[in-house]
């Protein structure tokens, strides 16, 4: 049943009410001011019942830690009077109840950077409004936020960059929210170039949708979001080119993304994980980009790696013991070791060697039989025309594999 009509000042008399619930009735008054006296109040939930102006002595109720005034066709003005609502856990200030209110009003103008003092914010919905200008980097300061609700206003500008560094989160143009849990900033204006959601606790699905505005992004990082899921149709043809794209611990699953063979000017980079497991591959190329760390274990079948250009480093005495591989290319890295003479015996024996550009140490055998036939990488593998270069391998990852 839907109770209606005025509150009477005499709820006042209930000075110990911690806890106050009036959703989804209808009384034809402004929010009464009496209900800021109730200062032990913790729990307050308005929704859809109100109209007319906030009254500012909410600002008196220190201890609430939940508030709920969505769907009122209140007038907001502006956020001064939440500021001092330190304990606030969750804050509900979503779109007005268009079918109750003969005049709506929304919350607009920009999201104050004061909005990064309510430290305790676990949930905050400011959706549907008609909120401007840029994401207010202050809210890297709400580092329990586990639920953000922006979607349907008018925000803009380019969309702050995550920190992985806690002491980096107030820098202007970082955000970090170890704790989120879900993020709908859609339908709004953001434009920029970087995207980055890396290291948080983001789930669910990842369309083109998603990205098809985009068309000035240059990097994005979704790193380190183990339960989020990117499905792309291997067709998408995207909007923008990238130069920078971070998906470590995502789900991109089961074939590689098709649509990155259109990213003309993006390095791949990481850490490979273990791939012995490829069974069939017959030809890897990962030439070109910016993978570090040691190299993984590897296919045992493999025929030829190209790893040059990248920022391998440690030892390569995994590759001493291979049988099947007749080019090997791992110039260019930061490799510092030394190999052992058993080991140049089985890296000479290859038709194509390039161990150019790195600080390798060792003696070399003084027989030089195993480089009787060696040739060079042209040679040996038909390459698509003007990829001899460097800068024009940008980006291939290339296998081939047993049919």
């Amino acid at each position: 049943m839907e109770l209606e009509g005025e509150i009477s000042p005499s709820s006042l008399e209930l000075a110990n009410l911690n806890y106050l619930d009036l959703s989804f009735n209808y009384f034809p008054q402004a929010i009464p001011k009496f209900i800021g006296s109730l200062g032990k109040l913790r729990h307050l939930n308005l929704s859809s019942c109100f109209g007319g102006l906030i009254p500012h002595s909410l600002r008196n109720l220190s201890n609430l830690q939940f508030l709920d005034l969505s769907g009122n066709s209140v007038l907001y003005k502006n956020l001064d009077w939440v500021y001092s609502l330190q304990s606030l856990e969750y804050l509900d200030l979503s779109f007005a109840d268009l079918q109750k209110a003969t005049t709506c009003n929304y919350l607009e103008g920009r999201i104050p950077r004061a909005i990064g003092s309510l430290i305790s914010l676990s949930d905050l919905d400011l959706s549907n409004n008609l909120l401007q200008g840029e994401f207010p980097d202050s809210m890297g300061n709400l580092t329990h936020l586990s639920y953000l609700d922006l979607s349907h206003n008018q925000l803009q500008g380019e969309f702050p960059r995550s920190s992985n560094q806690l002491n980096e989160s107030l820098v202007q143009g970082n955000l970090r929210l170890p704790n989120l849990e879900v993020l709908d900033v859609s339908e709004n204006k953001f434009s920029g170039q970087h995207l980055d959601l890396g290291s948080n606790h983001l789930e669910g699905l990842i369309s083109e949708a998603h990205l098809l505005n985009l068309s000035k992004l240059r990097a994005l990082d979704l790193s380190f979001n183990s339960n989020l899921t990117l499905r792309i149709r291997s067709f998408w043809n995207p909007p923008f080119q990238l130069s920078g794209l971070m998906l470590a611990q995502c789900k991109l699953g089961p074939h590689f993304p098709k649509w990155l063979q259109n990213q003309q000017e993006l390095e791949i980079y990481g850490v490979l994980p273990n791939l012995s497991s490829k069974r069939h591959l017959l030809i890897m190329d990962l030439s070109s980009n910016e993978f570090n760390g040691s190299l993984p274990l590897l296919p045992q079948d493999v025929s030829a790696m190209f790893l040059s250009g990248n920022k391998f480093s440690g030892t390569i005495a995994n590759l001493c013991n291979f049988t099947s591989y007749y080019a090997l290319d791992l110039s260019d890295n930061l490799f510092f070791t030394e190999i052992s003479q058993y080991c140049f015996i089985y890296l000479m024996s290859q038709t194509y060697l390039n161990l150019a550009n790195n600080k390798f140490s060792g003696e070399i055998p003084n027989s030089v039989d195993y480089c009787c036939n060696a040739r060079d990488r042209d040679s040996i593998l038909p390459r698509d025309p003007g990829r001899h270069s460097r800068s024009n391998r940008k980006s291939k990852i290339n296998t081939v594999t047993k049919t």
